[in-house]
């Protein structure tokens, strides 16, 4: 815009210098140029001169003008590329102490680095992951937030902290920045990542309240608005459960196991028929269940197992021919199969299904991750799931627990079944 008006302006100008020299054309007149000295011009001409002797005065002056800014960009570049790579070999140097286990020497280095460079982003959560890797959650948390203060929009320092406040069990304030991370989120992936670590930091939260009535609250009001979260169900039953009122909790069960019939709703069910003594109606549950998802094969091995612990061997055969197409070469439905032939005393026919079962594992073609359980058509040097090498092992060998690949991981915390729920509402 400035460009444009410069431009103008000198059109402007130069048309009037044209116009004042045709109109004051004709015999020279003498213009002085020192007390002693005159010039003989027309004064068209000599207007003309002194407006381009004007003219080449504001162009120098705004030539250095742009000099000098450019010089003054070029130094700032130059700074913060000096800057950056100061960082960079910082960052390195803290970095190779880490890997080395010397966390106590990398927090010594970072902090100086801190200092030096104006609390880079960088620089204070790799010295929050130190502070963390030596055992002080404090410290880490401490320094992620003094990144924070400087760089509040930062969503690197906004997701570390709040993995850091799951860390430390500061669920409501981890839930808070989870929140706002959701929010910033543009990927569908992403966002379906961020809205399971919301539930879940929703769901820590609620066990971690201390008012028992509030707690269930929260509980209910999650499963609620993300009924296939599971956790939320099998915990506000549990909170009843625990409180003398088995019948609420068991409705509770029922609805989370209407939307998603999980095994361990099931066996919660079962477990509280069976102390009650009524085994039938788990019967008719698990039947209503059936309705809603006919298709389910976990459903439909829990019905089969249902019928064989009440001994009630007739309605298991009938449930069996009632699977899904699909399910009749299942390994657990053909590992009951067997145990169903087995009590009936038909040997042949169990080892047959139960030899059915077994063929998953002694197929000596397939191969699967000891790491990850990731199955493998043959052998590879490498996993594709967890990307660990020299892991893939006939299916005999033992499963070890899944491990985060992260040099970071998000804390995990107990599922639900595995909390120890001591109040509930009262």
């Amino acid at each position: 815009m400035g460009r444009a008006l410069a431009a103008i302006a000198l059109l402007v100008g130069v048309l009037a210098a044209g116009a004042i020299a045709f109109l004051n054309g004709g015999a020279p007149q003498p213009i002085y140029v020192t007390p002693n000295r005159t010039v003989a011009l027309p004064l068209g001409q000599a207007l003309a001169l002194a407006f381009a002797s004007g003219a080449a005065l504001i162009a120098v002056i705004a030539l250095g003008t742009a000099i000098g800014r450019a010089s003054r960009r070029w130094q700032r570049r130059r700074r913060a590329a000096r800057e950056q790579a100061a960082v960079t070999r910082e960052r390195v140097h803290a970095e190779r102490l880490l890997v080395d286990g010397d966390a106590d020497a990398a927090r010594s280095r970072l902090a100086d680095a801190v200092g030096a460079h104006a609390g880079d982003e960088h620089l204070l959560d790799l010295l929050a992951g130190a502070a963390e890797q030596s055992g002080d959650l404090p410290a880490a948390i401490a320094a992620v937030e003094d990144a924070r203060t400087r760089r509040p929009e930062s969503p690197l320092l906004t997701r570390r902290l709040c993995a850091l406040y799951a860390a430390a069990g500061r669920w409501d304030d981890a839930l808070a920045l989870q929140v706002t991370l959701a929010r910033a989120v543009r990927s569908p992936a992403r966002a379906a990542e961020d809205t399971a670590w919301t539930c879940g930091l929703r769901y820590e939260a609620a066990m971690a309240e201390a008012d028992a009535r509030r707690a269930f609250r929260r509980l209910m009001g999650l499963a609620r608005e993300h009924p296939g979260f599971v956790a939320a169900w099998v915990s506000a039953g549990d909170r009843l459960r625990d409180h003398g009122k088995p019948k609420r909790a068991r409705r509770i069960w029922e609805r989370g196991a209407r939307v998603r019939p999980a095994a361990v709703l099931l066996e919660r069910i079962a477990a509280l028929d069976a102390a009650a003594s009524h085994p039938e109606y788990t019967t008719k549950t698990l039947d209503r269940l059936r309705r809603h998802h006919p298709t389910d094969v976990g459903l439909a091995a829990a019905i089969v197992r249902h019928h064989l612990d009440t001994d009630a061997l007739d309605r298991a055969a009938a449930a069996l021919t009632t699977m899904p197409a699909d399910a009749t070469a299942d390994p657990v439905l053909e590992a009951l199969r067997g145990e169903l032939a087995r009590r009936r005393g038909d040997a042949d026919a169990a080892a047959t299904h139960l030899a059915h079962a077994a063929a998953e594992y002694l197929d000596p073609h397939e191969m699967r991750c000891r790491a990850c359980g990731q199955a493998a058509p043959a052998w590879q040097s490498r996993c594709a799931r967890c990307g660990r090498w020299d892991t893939l092992e006939p299916p005999a060998a033992p499963i070890l627990a899944p491990t985060s690949v992260d040099l970071m991981p998000f804390p995990s915390r107990s599922t639900a079944e595995n909390h120890c729920v001591t109040d509930g509402p009262g």
